[in-house]
């Protein structure tokens, strides 16, 4: 392969007519594919897509930050779509991560970014912590490589901070941690941390 695409979204709906053909064609192009869940159902979808190519296609499972609450959301391409609220269960997402190819848990991490107007944001906070803290503890448990989306409020570091917090604080215990950054649109010096 001469490349690898670390976060592909094939396994999302709009791909659900053609996934197996866009993958195929990556893979003709001597290009490696790594499909990210966000949540159970896109995550044992892009386990499912292992299942259809003995080939480098691989996954990484688990909840993105924008699923722990319901809400009505439209993304950088402005597509509008709604997040149903889910709650963490490692049980299931263990299960999925039995497979070999699945090399992650995430997109997981802290969107501060456009947080509902009707819900109280310190609560949204709460439920994007508990469900980042429990993916990082299942890397850990798995030793698979952690994949973070991070974003914080508009003008602000916040999200940056907390998670450079984070992830410091689980390092110094469990300094064989991997991660990567997947979104990150602040400035140099916090990048340089």
């Amino acid at each position: 392969m001469k490349f690898i695409d670390t976060h592909t979204h094939i396994n999302l709906r709009a791909f659900k007519e053609d996934a197996s053909e866009t993958i195929q064609r990556a893979l003709d192009a001597s290009v490696a594919v790594v499909n990210v869940g966000t949540q159970i159902d896109t995550s044992r979808q892009a386990v499912a897509l292992l299942e259809q190519f003995s080939e480098i296609v691989y996954a990484v499972i688990g909840l993105h930050p924008t699923h722990t609450f319901g809400h009505d959301f439209v993304d950088e391409e402005e597509v509008q779509f709604k997040t149903r609220e889910e709650h963490f269960d490692i049980a299931m997402y263990q299960e999925l991560a039995k497979n070999v190819r699945v090399v992650g848990i995430g997109e997981c991490g802290l969107d501060y970014y456009r947080l509902p107007d009707n819900r109280d944001h310190e609560e949204i906070k709460l439920l994007q912590r508990a469900a980042f803290h429990e993916q990082i503890k299942l890397a850990i448990e798995l030793d698979k490589a952690l994949c973070v989306h991070c974003r914080p409020s508009e003008g602000t570091l916040d999200a940056y901070l907390e998670m450079l917090n984070v992830i410091s604080d689980v390092k110094k215990d469990n300094p064989s941690l991997r991660f990567e950054i997947h979104c990150y649109t602040g400035d140099a010096e916090t990048a340089l941390k």
